[in-house]
């Protein structure tokens, strides 16, 4: 009886850098369809999502994990931009503005990566996307995207 009230996951590996330099190896679970748009949810569709507390699997026991004490998650790229946002983005990336960016974190870490974003004309500057009302920003290194908590971040460097 309690299967009708499950819904379809894709579990996926993470990094999760917490307050006090605390680093956890977990599982996340994505639904097969995001809230906000459509397609599969991604993990920033979860971080962003209104919940303050996600569920993960850490060595096989559940923990729920208090997203205002995450700093940043680290997961492949390829769960944050699926098969089905290659067109999309094949359209976008004439419109795109890409800037590499340090980060330094509350904790006095720094992560690097490439921010990539679509603005309207006049609104294209690191500080107008910093600002959008999400709680959690995407930054591209290589095959990795780090989902960056903006209230625990001190410094953007653009590069």
């Amino acid at each position: 009886m309690t299967d009708v009230y499950r819904l379809p996951r894709v579990r996926i590996d993470a990094e999760v850098h917490l307050s006090g330099r605390q680093v956890r190896k977990v599982s996340l679970f994505l639904g097969d369809r995001a809230e906000t748009r459509p397609g599969p949810e991604r993990p920033s569709d979860l971080l962003n999502s209104s919940a303050d507390f996600i569920p993960a699997l850490e060595r096989d026991a559940v923990v729920l994990i208090n997203l205002e004490n995450v700093l940043r998650v680290t997961v492949d790229a390829e769960h944050e931009i699926g098969i089905d946002d290659i067109s999309m983005l094949d359209v976008s990336l004439a419109q795109a503005t890409r800037q590499r960016v340090h980060v330094l974190l509350e904790d006095g870490t720094t992560t690097r990566g490439d921010l990539s974003y679509v603005l309207p004309e006049g609104q294209r500057r690191i500080q107008d996307y910093l600002n959008a009302k999400e709680r959690f920003f995407p930054l591209y290194d290589g095959g990795l995207v780090h989902l960056i908590r903006k209230s625990r971040v001190v410094l953007v460097t653009p590069h």
